[in-house]
C-alpha cells in the first residue's frame, strides 16, 4: 500500500517555558496514528490517537486506539488475535514541529502485538515516504529511558499528543492536519494492579485535568522518562489516567526472525533502559484471576 500525503500542514505551538526542553527531546518521537482502507475503490479513513518511538521501528500506542480503528473493517465482530485487518494502520510524524507548515513522515503499520492486562499495544513500523526513509536514518541514537512504575503522588507530568487532528482521503494519499500539544499534568493515586474490574482493570495512576480525544496513547513523561501512556480521562471529575508500562515486561513477541523473545529480555540487554527495572523485575509474578485465567501483578516490595 503506498501512502503519500499531499497538502499537509501543522500549526506552531504555544509552549510554557519549562515544557520546551521536554518537547524538543520527546516531540520528534511522538506520532499520530490513522487508519485507511478502500472498499470498492473508495479511499476511506479514521484518525486515532497518538504514540511514540521507543526504539527503531518499534513504538507504543494504547490498545484502545488500535481497536478504534477496526470501525473500518467489514466486521459485525472482532475475530480473536491474531487476525490480519481489512484496513491499513499508518502512522505520522512531525519532522519540524515547532514549524508551522513542517514536513510529515508517514509510516506503515506492519504488526502490533498486545500486551495483556493492559492497554498497551507494541507497533513495529517500517517507512512509507520519502521524509520516513531520511528520519529512520536519524533516529537518536539513545532513546527515552523508562519508568515502570508510577511518579509519587504530587509530581508533575507532561502528556504529550494529537488533539483534534484530521486525516483525509487525497486520491491514494492522504491530507494531514495536526497540531503537537502539551499538557502538565499533577499526579494523584496510583493502582499498580489495576483501579477496578471495570474500565481502568489495568495498571494505572491517576492525574489531575482531562486528556483531549486524540491524546490516547500518547507519551507521558517524569522527569524526563517514559512512565506511561494516556489511556483516558473524565470530564465528569477532571481526572485522566496513565497506563503504566510495566505490564509489558512479561510480553511475548517474535521479530521477522522468527526469534520469541520477552520485553524483559530487551530490558535486561538494555536495548530498552529502565531505571527501576532491577527493584521491579523480582516483584512481578504470575496469578489466578476470579475467573482462572493466568494474570501478571507487582507483589508489595519488600
Amino acid at each position: 500500500m503506498a501512502l503519500s500525503g499531499s497538502d499537509r500542514y501543522h500549526t506552531a505551538m504555544t509552549l510554557p517555558s519549562d515544557a520546551e526542553r521536554v518537547v524538543q527531546r520527546v516531540a520528534p518521537l511522538t506520532f499520530g496514528v490513522f487508519g485507511s482502507r478502500w472498499p470498492d475503490g473508495q479511499h476511506m479513513t479514521r484518525s486515532g490517537g497518538s504514540g511514540v518511538f521507543i526504539a527503531p521501528f518499534l513504538g507504543l500506542t494504547a490498545l484502545h486506539v488500535i481497536k478504534d480503528l477496526l470501525r473500518l473493517d467489514d466486521r459485525e465482530t472482532i475475530p480473536r488475535y491474531p487476525f490480519v485487518t481489512q484496513h491499513a494502520a499508518a502512522l505520522y510524524q512531525l519532522l519540524d514541529p515547532l514549524i508551522v507548515g513542517g514536513r510529515i513522515a508517514l509510516w506503515h503499520v506492519n504488526r502490533s502485538w498486545v500486551a495483556g492486562g493492559s492497554d498497551l499495544v507494541l507497533l513495529q513500523a517500517c517507512a512509507e515516504s520519502d521524509d520516513a526513509l531520511t528520519a529512520q536514518y536519524k533516529m537518536p541514537v539513545a532513546f527515552l529511558e523508562w519508568q515502570l512504575l508510577p511518579p509519587e503522588e504530587g509530581e508533575y507530568v507532561y502528556a504529550i499528543g494529537f488533539p483534534s487532528s484530521t486525516v483525509q482521503p487525497d486520491g491514494e494519499g492522504v491530507g494531514i492536519s495536526a497540531q503537537l500539544s502539551v499538557q502538565r499534568l499533577r499526579v494523584g493515586s496510583a493502582y499498580v494492579n489495576g483501579r477496578d474490574r471495570g474500565m481502568l482493570n489495568f495498571p494505572c495512576f491517576e492525574v489531575s485535568g482531562t486528556f483531549r480525544p486524540g491524546f490516547s496513547g500518547g507519551p507521558v513523561i517524569c522527569g524526563g522518562r517514559l512512565c506511561g501512556l494516556a489511556t483516558s480521562g473524565s470530564t465528569f471529575d477532571d481526572r485522566s489516567y496513565v497506563a503504566l508500562l510495566w505490564p509489558l515486561c512479561t510480553m511475548e513477541w517474535d521479530n521477522e526472525f522468527g526469534t520469541n523473545t520477552t520485553f524483559g529480555e530487551l530490558l535486561d540487554r538494555r536495548i530498552i533502559a529502565a531505571t527501576d527495572w532491577r527493584a521491579v523485575k523480582p516483584r512481578i509474578s504470575k496469578v489466578k484471576d476470579d475467573d482462572g485465567r493466568t494474570a501478571v501483578r507487582i507483589n508489595e516490595a519488600p
